[in-house]
């Protein structure tokens, strides 16, 4: 897996290496280990991707990798798919079947109460936190919080695997 993900210096945001500059004018980071990437996007002969400009690139630098991509992904949706539910009432087995909502907007790494999300998402039909687990699933803490206090959410996992690029699991996910 190459590294096409990176957060700017300056504004914070998670760049694509086609969205910025060749070299290191493309003023982004690792997100995983701080160290300064160049951007090697102007060839042909290999995918354009970022490489560190002083440390050797690691595994976590490849699971935060997967993890950035997938909130990008979300950020980018127009519409979303809300999972379909199961859940016990007054001794009744209720599913819901999955909804197609329209995203009205969405953020990054948004703050609720004393928990922040991977991706705050606001539809035609309310808002939704999305959790994205690649290394570890979200705290018993935080499970209970959005539980108790009634806020939809979703925990979606996606395993990190050194034969499993991007682009397949933005294809899966699809």
């Amino acid at each position: 897996m190459l590294i096409e993900y990176a957060i700017d210096k300056d504004t914070k945001k998670i760049m694509h290496v086609d969205s910025v500059p060749n070299g290191a004018k493309c003023n982004c980071i690792c997100k995983a280990c701080n160290d300064e990437l160049t951007a090697r996007n102007g060839g042909t002969q290999r995918q354009h991707h970022f490489a560190h400009r002083n440390f050797v690139e690691s595994r976590p630098c490849l699971m935060t990798q997967l993890h950035l991509a997938m909130q990008h992904y979300f950020l980018s949706l127009a519409e979303i798919v809300i999972p379909p539910e199961e859940f016990e009432y007054h001794g009744v087995v209720l599913k819901t079947p999955p909804v197609k909502v329209s995203v009205l907007s969405s953020r990054l790494e948004q703050r609720i109460g004393k928990f922040i999300s991977d991706v705050y998402i606001n539809t035609n039909i309310g808002d939704f936190y999305i959790e994205i687990c690649v290394t570890h699933k979200c705290e018993q803490e935080k499970i209970d919080f959005y539980k108790n206090s009634k806020i939809n959410s979703i925990e979606l996992t996606f395993e990190y695997s050194d034969d499993i690029d991007i682009i397949e699991w933005l294809e899966r996910i699809k």
